[in-house]
């Protein structure tokens, strides 16, 4: 995992099991700043630390985000059994309705 130059701003934290958890926050990194979600897990506070970041997880620039979380929204339609297509054309609407 990449080094950060400044301290990550964590936003939330999902428990994914007992050992487990995965972080969502935005990292800055030579100026720019990224979405982090990643796993970490719990580690052995006598070694100085109570968790530790691990390489599973991704990074990507905030220009991509809204892009993402549309991408989250459809599945979400999908598991709920709405159609993706359907979802999609809302989120397209209420972009235009935004414009106006």
């Amino acid at each position: 995992m990449y080094k950060s130059n400044e301290p990550a701003k964590l936003f939330g934290v999902i428990e994914k099991n007992s050992a487990e958890e995965i972080r969502f926050s935005v990292v800055k990194w030579h100026e720019k700043d990224y979405i982090d979600i990643r796993i970490w897990v719990k580690a052995d506070p006598s070694e100085g630390r109570d968790e530790i970041a691990t390489k599973k997880g991704v990074r990507f620039h905030i220009e991509i985000l809204p892009e993402f979380i549309r991408l989250l929204q459809r599945i979400d339609a999908d598991l709920a059994g709405e159609s993706a297509e359907i979802k999609e054309e809302s989120d397209e609407q209420t972009q235009e309705a935004g414009k106006a």
